[in-house]
């Protein structure tokens, strides 16, 4: 507990001195990039456990095999701000996939009763799929290259909640005409989870507490003119909130030989907060990067009745599943006198944590329109989005079909 507290405070110490930089140097420093790399260690265990049965009646041993099933290649984006010609501070987002494969074996076959039998489960689990390191970096200016050195947290979504770890790493940048080439090694020392003893847990628990991973990134030189900009486009920056419009998971209703017990919906509209990056690659089209943040809610109530009277429902439950939304949307704009309508579609990807029994799918496709007007220095485009979901594996899926209302400033 006391470490995930220390990369939590080191967390917020970055993100502080990345705000605190005045709007004006922000503009003029800012860089984005893509990072890929590949992970050195595998995240979960391998190995199989023997377990006897325990108890009256019990003839068969179990034997529990596990394997690390996740994906090594490591893809994403960065901003980077520079507070100085030997002092930046990035934000990443990385896409990885933390996924183990488990199988239980029964010797001999479990007898479950009119001849059936069970000789082995196959299970499967994930952890989670975004990390998004916050860091430091120093420059060390050496003849055409410059050693680097990084510090600071990373966080990610997993099904217990928002973890945070400690972050180290050492490279090299390599200018390469008007692009940043930066390949380091890079640390991270997760905090530990609780199991005791039980060597069952450790090879089931979410991944190892060391990770070591070769990162490289792609960027362009930060920038001297009056807007941010990637790759020699004008980039816009600003922020995204709104409001869902459809239900988070559809209402369903269990019953027994046809009398109702319990009913389970929506009973709030979902909050949309986020940030947006939009440039032009050519004219009149856009794209737009999102990041949003959106919890969905599920409440529960008995549907119980007594000598055939119904009883007033009781709410017996409620659960938040929090999500993080990512369109990557092009964007076709009109240019009318004073308003610019346009059109967005795209794909959109969706990590999510405390899932509360839950498993809102990764990936889904989204469509939407607006309009654009200007007030002042800041542009406002109100929009409708829908995006259609994947479906859920689970047995309380979420709402494939979404709709929402938001709105962005940008400049």
């Amino acid at each position: 507990m006391g470490k995930n507290r220390s990369a939590t405070l080191l967390t917020l110490a970055v993100l502080s001195c990345f705000f605190r930089i005045p709007a004006e140097a922000l503009a003029q420093k800012i860089s984005f990039g893509v990072v890929t790399g590949t992970t050195l260690m595998d995240d979960f265990p391998s190995g199989s456990i023997a377990r006897p049965c325990v108890g009256n009646g019990c003839g068969s041993v179990s034997i529990f095999q596990s394997n690390d099933a996740s994906e090594r290649f490591i893809i994403g984006a960065s901003a980077e701000v520079a507070a100085s010609k030997s002092l930046s501070f990035e934000i990443e987002a990385l896409y990885r996939p933390i996924l183990r494969i488990s199988r239980i074996d029964y010797m001999p076959p479990v007898d479950l009763g009119n001849g059936v039998t069970l000789a082995s489960q196959s299970l499967s689990g994930g952890d989670h799929a975004w990390e998004f390191p916050t860091l430091a970096k120093f420059r060390i200016p050496a003849f055409r290259t410059h050693p680097v050195l990084e510090v600071g947290s990373t966080f990610r979504s997993t099904q217990d909640g928002t973890v945070f770890g400690v972050t180290a790493g050492a490279g090299v940048e390599v200018p390469l005409k008007n692009l940043s080439l930066v390949p380091r090694v890079r640390y991270t020392r997760w905090p530990a989870k609780a199991g005791g003893s039980d060597p069952l847990f450790a090879l089931s628990t979410p991944p190892r507490q060391d990770q070591i991973a070769i990162i490289v990134g792609f960027s362009q030189a930060a920038s001297t003119s009056t807007r941010p900009n990637a790759f020699g486009k004008a980039v816009s920056i600003g922020g995204i909130v709104g409001m869902g419009l459809s239900d988070d998971f559809p209402s369903s209703v269990s019953d027994f030989n046809g009398i109702p017990l319990s009913r389970s919906f929506s009973d709030a509209k979902s909050p949309v907060i986020g940030l947006m990056i939009e440039l032009e690659p050519i004219r009149k089209l856009f794209i737009e990067f999102n990041g949003l943040y959106r919890p969905l809610h599920l409440a529960d109530e008995s549907l119980l009745s007594s000598s055939g009277q119904p009883i007033p429902p009781i709410r017996t439950g409620r659960a938040t599943v929090l999500t993080w939304e990512f369109p990557i949307l092009a964007k076709y704009k009109l240019t009318t006198a004073r308003t610019k309508p346009f059109f967005e579609v795209g794909p959109a990807f969706r990590p999510s944590g405390n899932l509360n029994g839950a498993n809102p799918s990764k990936y889904g496709a989204t469509a939407g329109g607006g309009v654009e007007a200007k007030w002042g220095k800041v542009q406002l485009s109100p929009a409708l989005r829908y995006t259609r979901w994947a479906i859920d594996q689970t047995a309380t899926p979420t709402n494939r079909n979404q709709i929402e209302a938001i709105i962005g400033f940008s400049y």
